[in-house]
């Protein structure tokens, strides 16, 4: 809980430094309220489901833990959209005109079961753009950030839209959602391995065999194995970014819409376009911009 208000804090003086932040105190503090409160609810039923789990369960309870724990991770991607998201965002739909009609075009060339195009008032707290679709069962929405739709034209928004269409369509969303739960059911069975062995608690200064804080230290300790794991997640990622934006250039009319969107979110972020392989293995998500450029196969292009 302390890691929140920290969190939005260092987030909201960073973004008003560099001229992103458009959000006032009032609606930083609001944010907050909402966010305690989120957490408080759904984070503490869901450490009172697992304690209760290791308690009653028996030797096999980091099964019945992992499944709780996979149940809750769908649960919530389901109510994000429908229940959570309203709580902190407006949404309109897509007035008719002709970005919604090209919408309307690459949903169907795709294949994209979409059950409508929203615009998010994401303008109220930044001024950075971005797309993406939720759902997760039967027709899935569009939303536009409205900072997108003020910065890009209709063929860049949909160049950006078939991006992000890509990694539904390549089930990059699928296999990272297979993954996580991988590693849920690998890190609760670990945790059942360690959890007997008093010298895991006296290294920590507590007293004994304890559910509660076996299961503090060792999310702790596992914080060191994500690390390690970490130039594996933005490989992975990476990879899928150039997957996505090749699917982009397959399924637009005009191949330059996509690298003419990028360059102009990029301008509008301050990202920097080119950095060290090294930090870019360990810490990038995205590939840097000159590198998803070379790999659309633009050589020059003006910044």
């Amino acid at each position: 809980l302390l890691s929140i208000p920290f969190g939005y804090y260092s987030t909201f003086v960073v973004e008003a430094k560099h001229g992103f932040n458009r959000q006032t105190k009032k609606v930083f503090f609001v944010d907050l309220f909402k966010s305690l409160l989120m957490s408080l609810v759904l984070g503490g039923l869901l450490i009172f489901v697992i304690l209760l789990i290791m308690e009653k369960m028996g030797p096999m309870w980091w099964v019945y833990a992992a499944v709780a724990v996979t149940g809750f991770s769908l649960f919530t991607a389901w109510a994000y959209p429908v229940l959570l998201a309203p709580l902190f965002n407006k949404f309109k739909p897509l007035e008719e005109g002709e970005l919604k009609t090209q919408v309307d075009v690459l949903s169907e060339k795709v294949g994209f079961n979409c059950s409508g195009v929203s615009i998010m008032n994401a303008s109220m707290r930044s001024s950075h753009g971005n797309a993406y679709f939720s759902g997760m069962f039967g027709k899935k929405k569009i939303v536009l950030f409205d900072t997108l739709v003020e910065a890009l034209t209709p063929k860049e928004i949909v160049a950006v839209l078939a991006h992000e269409l890509g990694h539904f369509k390549l089930n990059h969303v699928r296999n990272s959602l297979i993954r996580g739960t991988v590693m849920t059911f690998l890190t609760f069975y670990l945790l059942s391995l360690f959890l007997p062995n008093e010298i895991f608690y006296k290294a920590f200064a507590l007293d004994g065999v304890s559910y509660y804080g076996g299961l503090v230290v060792f999310f702790l300790w596992f914080g060191l194995v994500d690390f390690v794991l970490q130039p594996m997640e933005s490989y992975l990622s990476r990879k899928n970014e150039f997957a996505a934006d090749e699917f982009a250039l397959k399924n637009v009319d005009d191949k330059m819409s996509l690298a003419q969107a990028l360059l102009k979110l990029r301008k509008k972020s301050q990202a920097m376009p080119l950095t060290h392989p090294l930090f870019s293995a360990m810490y990038y998500s995205h590939p840097p911009m000159v590198e998803r450029l070379k790999a659309m196969g633009i050589a020059s292009m003006k910044r």
